[in-house]
């Protein structure tokens, strides 16, 4: 049985708490929330105001997993059904899974913070916790609780007493705040209980820039809000507040030396400290006071948009060989045992039930075109849940792989990678499209099928050999000798068009070498097929006899008379080479060579086929619009989502049909948040001058088209040869490289 190595880890669910506008009481629910759930000092706060769109950007950004609404709200109510694909495992629909009934008492659905308290226990007088605790009547109250986290109060009705298990099980000191007192700036050296539950997380990928400084501001609902999502992020940051400096002075000192010695050793933009305020707030000398002179200071707004880079934070992942099957259908699906990565026993019996996210990434992709490493489209959700074979609204996308809900004591997993073209073509579904593969979309699959896949398709780079396909004789049978001419192709400068292919590697390793090995290649590949024509004593007719059917005696295609082969043959050069399968039917390849192509260019660009969601051919219909597009790829970036549709020639002339086609897609897409680049490629040199102005038109429109001759398609990777040409070309990395180096080279005066 096959196997694959798969990364496996483990993090909490991050549930968006959705809240009231201005209201504290929905914030401090959501904070003490927070403190017994494991990952709660990464859950945002998501407030529900008249701005629907800063609810989807919130969302978006954070990456959330589920939606909890702290009260019962038609407005939040209304958030949590227009999310379905944010659905809680096993809730009732419109219903929130954050708490489930039982008996007299809630119980959390959520991974809580009592294995990670009993697994982290310290010796009693190195314990680095704390406990702090302040009245409810302080002013600063709502901060604090923000700041070091808050135990649920009994009435709330949760089986544990989490604030004594965290006294008792962490030895945590016990740090009172007196109303009007300065806050100690030992706590910064600290871990307060909204700390503890980041235990063992690390963020999934690589952090971007972050902000790290304070927030200068009123403690206000807006600007704590704003605090709490802002360190959710990843991001390291304390408040500030203004008429209560003093109070938190030392500890907004203590943290700022802190902070400026880790950012001494920082270069570039990490050299810089961060400050939140509104825009006419001056910031006091006693913060600026603390930061070094040869460190930036950059002043953000309390508005700031959220940086839709933000990571997911979870466990160290480890490398675990799964089991690989096949079905009847040729789909491949794997079975795993799960590290174990939590003691059962050392549980209690009411928190085995409870759910964390089980996350998997392979590190290639799966056979056939099926993967795991799925676009970033949250609303697919269920879709991907469905094909993946997984229990509804157990799935959730995120960037490099899936994560799956699953109770603690469930450790073992089994699911169903999806076809590329499966998913391309939803995504289209998602936007108005009623999507089916065309027949040259089917014939270009087949090509690269029978090739052994689009590396196996380098053969066509050859000019010689894309003429000797194209050749009408070739269909009813050649000889070795037009052939390997042929391939050479002499030009009319008396040179090859060859030459400058004999080191391609055409097959593992194997160049083309000559135009006579070349040939031995498309004979290995099943492009050509050997046989005899013979002239019927009858009718005199000639036809063509494969090798398989020549023997003694052979029947007359045309008017079955059975003659003696013996007698035709006269020389070595008897032998007839046909085009045979896709390449000898009536109407040839129909285009599947610039298709696959463009198709191994655009593969260069992204690195090794597993990371290549492709589409041939496909017919795309919506209303009265109706298209067919040679190629689509859909593009994964880190979380962002690229869709390229192509449309691919021989020496046919680029149309303002060809355009308006592929912009009327390109705006459709669009519309549901996708970046859509349209692509034209050609095998001839250039395009012409009628053509370039059309192209340039798309520019009006604000669309970057991606262009291809065979100063692209003909050499290894798509730039290579054009170095030369003076353009300032990057080296391209994606579908925006393309469009900015397609641009320079062909649209730019």
């Amino acid at each position: 049985m096959a196997s694959q190595v798969l990364r496996i880890g483990y993090r909490p669910l991050r549930v968006g708490f959705l809240i009231r506008p201005e209201s504290i009481a929905d914030l401090l629910l959501s904070v003490r929330l927070n403190t017994v759930v494991w990952g709660g000092i990464y859950n945002p706060l998501i407030p529900v105001g008249d701005d629907p769109r800063l609810v989807d950007r919130l969302i978006a950004a954070f990456k959330v997993d589920v939606l909890h609404p702290i009260a019962d709200s038609d407005r939040l109510n209304e958030v949590l059904r227009r999310y379905k694909h944010l659905a809680w495992p096993d809730a009732l629909p419109g219903a929130s899974g954050f708490f489930e009934q039982e008996a007299a008492a809630l119980k959390l659905r959520v991974m809580d913070v009592l294995y990670w308290i009993e697994r982290n226990r310290p010796e009693e007088d190195r314990s680095p916790y704390c406990f702090v605790r302040w009245s409810d009547n302080d002013p600063l109250a709502p901060l604090f609780a923000c700041m070091f986290g808050q135990f649920p109060t009994r009435e709330l009705g949760l089986p544990f007493d989490y604030q004594s298990a965290f006294i008792r099980g962490l030895h945590a000191q016990d740090v009172p705040i007196l109303e009007g007192q300065s806050v100690h700036n030992f706590l910064y050296h600290r871990i307060a209980p909204i700390g503890s539950t980041g235990t063992n997380l690390e963020p999934q990928d690589p952090l971007p820039l972050r902000d790290h400084g304070v927030f200068v501001a009123e403690p206000n609902f807006h600007n704590l809000v704003g605090y709490w999502n802002a360190r959710a992020s990843g991001d390291s940051c304390t408040f500030f507040p203004l008429a209560h400096e003093t109070r938190l002075l030392p500890y907004a000192r203590e943290y700022l030396r802190q902070l400026a010695g880790w950012v001494a050793r920082q270069t570039g933009f990490r050299r810089s400290i961060s400050i939140w305020r509104e825009p006419d707030q001056a910031v006091p000398e006693e913060i600026t006071g603390e930061v070094p002179d040869d460190v930036r200071v950059l002043i953000n707004s309390l508005n700031q948009e959220p940086d839709y880079r933000l990571p997911l934070f979870c466990k160290e992942p480890h490398s675990v060989v799964a089991s690989l099957d096949t079905s009847a259908e040729g789909s491949p699906s794997f079975a795993i045992s799960l590290p174990n990565e939590v003691k059962l026993e050392d549980m209690p019996y009411e928190s085995r039930a409870q759910q964390w996210v089980v996350t998997v990434s392979p590190l290639a992709e799966f056979r056939e075109g099926h993967t795991l490493q799925l676009p970033f489209i949250p609303r697919l959700n269920e879709w991907y849940s469905h094909r993946t074979g997984s229990i509804p609204h157990r799935l959730r996308v995120q960037t490099g792989g899936i994560g799956v809900v699953k109770e603690l004591w469930d450790q073992t997993l089994q699911l169903w990678p999806i076809g590329g073209g499966a998913v391309i073509y939803k995504i289209l579904e998602l936007a108005g499209f009623r999507v089916a593969p065309s027949v040259p979309g089917r014939i270009a699959q087949q090509l690269i099928t029978q090739m052994g896949g689009l590396e196996g398709c380098r053969v066509f780079k050859i000019p010689g050999v894309r003429k000797l396909i194209a050749l009408k004789s070739a269909r009813e049978g050649i000889t070795r000798s037009t052939a390997v001419h042929t391939i050479f192709d002499k030009t009319e400068t008396g040179a090859s068009s060859f030459a400058k292919f004999k080191s391609l590697v055409i097959a593992s390793r194997e160049t083309s070498g000559t135009p006579d090995l070349t040939f031995n290649y498309l004979l290995r590949q099943g492009v050509f097929r050997p046989g005899l024509k013979f002239d019927c004593p009858r009718c005199t007719l000639d036809s063509w006899v494969s090798l398989g059917e020549v023997s003694e005696t052979c029947n007359c295609g045309y008017c079955g008379q059975k003659f003696l082969v013996a007698p035709h043959l006269k020389n070595r050069g008897d032998w007839r080479f046909r085009l045979t399968g896709l390449f000898g039917r009536e109407g040839g390849h129909e285009g599947a060579v610039p298709v696959v192509l463009t198709l191994l260019q655009l593969l260069r660009v992204h690195g090794f086929e597993g990371s290549f969601l492709y589409s041939t051919g496909t017919e795309l219909k919506a209303g009265d619009d109706q298209c067919e597009v040679d190629a689509i790829v859909v593009e994964r970036s880190r979380g962002e989502v690229r869709l390229l549709l192509g449309e691919c020639k021989t020496s046919g002339e680029v149309t303002n049909d060809d355009i308006t086609k592929l912009l009327r897609v390109q705006r459709r897409v669009s519309k549901i948040g996708i970046e859509c680049y349209p692509l034209f490629a050609k095998t001839t040199e250039h395009f012409t001058d009628i053509e370039i102005e059309r192209l340039k038109g798309l520019r009006r429109e604000h669309v970057w088209p991606i262009l291809f001759t065979a100063a692209e398609l003909e050499p290894y990777e798509p730039y290579e040869n054009l170095r030369e040409t003076g353009a300032e070309l990057r080296h391209p990395h994606d579908l925006r490289d393309l469009a900015r180096n397609s641009e320079l080279l062909y649209l730019t005066p």
